[in-house]
């Protein structure tokens, strides 16, 4: 049902939240991310930052270990746009860094 309701009014907060909670609920972080756009004005805005948090760091780790380096990089990038000091986005960006090219 949240999935139907996002699809008919896919920029409701209320929509975005909910579908994005079901996801969450249910293991499937890494769509996370396609489904919030994070808006200042949201009364829900502290829940979604978590949940779209939650989907980024899925998707840095799934990325990174298909050996994406490139996509790594730009998702550790975005989350530390909205979340500076994420733990993992940054040691991610650490060891990647070290890498050689």
């Amino acid at each position: 049902l949240s999935a139907k309701a996002y699809r008919r009014t896919p920029d409701l907060p209320e929509s975005q939240l909910c579908y994005a909670d079901k996801l969450y609920r249910s293991g499937n972080l890494a769509k996370i991310p396609e489904i919030i756009k994070l808006k200042a004005a949201s009364p829900f805005r502290k829940r979604m930052e978590f949940l779209w948090s939650a989907g980024m760091r899925q998707q840095i780790r799934e990325s990174d270990l298909q050996g994406r380096r490139e996509k790594t990089r730009e998702l550790c990038r975005q989350l530390l746009a909205v979340v500076p000091d994420d733990n993992i986005a940054l040691e991610c960006l650490k060891r990647l860094n070290k890498m050689p090219q």
